[in-house]
């Protein structure tokens, strides 16, 4: 019976590393282990990392002049909601 093939199969890419962290990482891997299997570890890591440091942007984080402002961008400048929103951006300007 012939193994199941793998649903996220392997692509093989070269990289170049320095040869001082290429030492490094054979001395701290035993003589059964896979370079490519630690390499893909730390990758995968790191963007987990990467996304757990850089949250997308929430509407609630800007502050309400920006919010005005891009609000201004969207309407006509010769409507009351647009001369309301600019009299609002200016008192928070001033403020």
């Amino acid at each position: 019976m012939s193994r199941p093939r793998s649903t996220d199969k392997s692509i093989p890419i070269s990289i170049a590393i320095p040869g001082s962290i290429a030492r490094i990482l054979d001395q701290k891997l035993s003589y059964t282990s896979s370079r490519s299997a630690w390499i893909v570890t730390a990758i995968k890591e790191r963007l987990e990392k990467e996304d757990d440091e850089a949250p997308a942007p929430s509407i609630r984080d800007a502050p309400a002049i920006q919010l005005l402002a891009a609000a201004m961008t969207k309407i006509d400048k010769h409507t009351a909601e647009y001369q309301m929103l600019s009299t609002a951006f200016d008192f928070m300007r001033q403020s």
